[in-house]
């Protein structure tokens, strides 16, 4: 690609694979808000659960920049260099994921995905959904 096609919405891009083109669809599945934030909460004390301190503090010196950005790395850096206490380093990570899931949420919507609500719905009535807008 050239670039000059410039930013199309996902559902109408086409992509060239050794001469052949193909149709796209993007698909977001779009989980209830406090769903989602109470996952988010969830998966962040099962990281320190799991021992998310002692994992950073292994990592490899010296880290990249990108590595040292990362959400919960950040974080338990601050708390090994003795700016944050734990629980601190856990809101804001928690914080800082609900931030990011936010920022997905816009760039799907951007990207003019096909937006499929699941919430109190079985796998295989989003399933049926998905088949359904393909068709």
């Amino acid at each position: 690609r050239d670039g000059s096609e410039g930013l199309r919405p996902a559902r109408d891009r086409l992509w060239s694979d050794a001469g052949l083109r193909h149709a796209t669809r993007l698909f977001c599945l779009d989980v209830d808000r406090e769903r989602l934030r109470q996952r988010v909460e969830a998966r962040v004390d099962e990281m320190f659960h799991r021992g998310l301190l002692d994992e950073v503090a292994a990592l490899p010196w010296p880290l990249s920049r990108t590595v040292a950005q990362a959400i919960g790395v950040r974080e338990i850096l601050a708390v090994l260099a003795g700016e944050l206490t734990l629980d601190d380093a856990r809101a804001r990570m928690k914080a800082r994921t609900r931030g990011y899931v936010r920022r997905q949420l816009t760039w799907m919507r951007k990207l003019n995905a096909d937006i499929i609500p699941t919430s109190a719905r079985p796998p295989e009535s989003v399933a049926r959904e998905i088949v359904r807008r393909l068709t």
